[in-house]
């Protein structure tokens, strides 16, 4: 930390260590040979391994730069975590290191957040596209309240009035009132809100490590080779 006019930063040089006392060791640990500890071993120079990443993200992002969040960049996300306090004749040694951990070890590992998955709804007129009055009370409580709606094609007027299905998924607007007046008196006979058995939404979130699109094709990768390991055994 650096001392600051305001008290910000302490009275006294370095009374408090924030992040941005920390910074990165591309060669690795530097204590002492005797008290050098073992449990980080790079395969590679890391100064030659942040050079290759840096080549392989401009191929990939052109227009990426330095930054908050850059890839291409190792160092603490927020520099203002304050780390500790310490009076005169203090000091701190710290040296930390980085592990990758996998979520099946702890959840605190998985970068992965909320993550479900729902069957794709159908809406389906049982009884053909519907005409007249039954085209006229659907049309108002399931077509008119959003304007130049996609889900149903509505054509004619009074008895000549018909409405027909366009987008048997429909919207998450439209599914809801289907499902509402599917369940009322007369209706059930008529239209029917179901689910695709085969096809499924999935949402994935992301604690921030790795993107969605990234975590998705990974996951897929773990499974493949789980397969690969049982058809292996077969």
């Amino acid at each position: 930390g650096k001392p600051g006019t305001d008290g910000a930063k302490g009275a006294l040089v370095n009374e408090m260590v924030y992040s941005d006392s920390l910074k990165w060791l591309p060669t690795g640990s530097e204590l002492p040979p005797d008290e050098e500890t073992k449990f980080t071993s790079f395969t590679q120079s890391q100064g030659d391994y942040l050079t290759q990443l840096n080549a392989e993200t401009k191929e990939l992002r052109p227009d990426s730069g330095t930054g908050a969040g850059d890839i291409t960049t190792i160092s603490t996300v927020h520099d203002d975590i304050l780390l500790a306090k310490m009076v005169a004749g203090q000091e701190i040694e710290l040296e930390a290191h980085c592990v990758k951990g996998l979520g099946k070890d702890h959840a605190k590992f998985s970068p992965v957040g909320t993550t479900w998955y729902r069957m794709v709804p159908s809406v389906d007129f049982l009884q053909g596209n519907l005409t007249g009055e039954d085209a006229e009370v659907f049309a108002q409580k399931c077509v008119d309240p959003v304007a130049n709606h996609a889900c149903y094609a509505v054509s004619g007027t009074g008895a000549k009035k018909t409405v027909k299905v366009v987008h048997k998924r429909g919207c998450a607007m439209c599914v809801e009132r289907v499902r509402e007046l599917s369940g009322e008196p007369g209706w059930g006979e008529k239209i029917a809100l179901r689910k695709k058995k085969d096809h499924f939404i999935f949402t994935v979130e992301s604690t921030g490590q790795l993107p969605p699109d990234v975590l998705v094709k990974e996951a897929i990768k773990v499974l493949a080779s789980k397969c690969q390991s049982v058809l292996s055994t077969l």
